[in-house]
């Protein structure tokens, strides 16, 4: 609705304002925090963002989170996932939030997976969830698969696990995969 869009439009204009002087994402998610909070009041919709930054010379990526799920990370090398943990309280309910940040390298063949809550929460008519298993599974699945590849079985898999069922709310995924 106009809410929503409303609230695309602040991101946005926040994030482009301060992304060519801002030193690190945990930097750029204060700003915006505070540009929010300032919009808010601390009494706006739930904001969770993820923001990371991707060196192509030192195959490091730089994240901060505020309010999602950590990053999962399917590691080549050990045919498992790291479970990248930074906490941190969604955007605009207080201007002095703290996000967490963190720092990893990353090897050809890495898999990243951004998601939100909603996907791993989803109950189907079962009243089963989801769950962080099932979407590991089925990423490890799909492993030597491009991007869209793997994007497009974990639909897949969550479709059927769902069945008929619809989900309550949008469902956010952003898959690299590292080459």
């Amino acid at each position: 609705g106009i809410n929503n869009a409303l609230y695309s439009v602040i991101l946005r204009s926040a994030f482009h304002g301060c992304i060519n002087e801002a030193a690190s994402p945990y930097i750029i998610m204060k700003r915006i925090n505070l540009v929010l909070s300032e919009y808010t009041g601390g009494e706006g919709e739930l904001v969770t963002a993820f923001y990371c930054y991707y060196d192509n010379e030192t195959r490091r990526i730089f994240y901060t989170n505020a309010g999602f799920p950590p990053m999962e990370v399917f590691r080549i090398e050990k045919n498992d996932f790291d479970t990248l943990d930074t906490a941190g309280s969604p955007l605009g309910y207080d201007p002095m939030s703290e996000f967490g940040q963190g720092r990893t390298e990353l090897r050809s063949g890495d898999i990243c997976v951004i998601y939100s809550k909603s996907l791993i929460n989803s109950r189907n008519d079962e009243d089963g969830t989801f769950g962080l298993l099932r979407l590991r599974g089925a990423i490890r699945e799909s492993r030597s698969k491009q991007p869209a590849e793997i994007a497009y079985n974990l639909k897949k898999v969550y479709e059927k696990f769902m069945n008929k069922a619809l989900p309550d709310t949008d469902i956010t995924v952003l898959i690299m995969k590292i080459s």
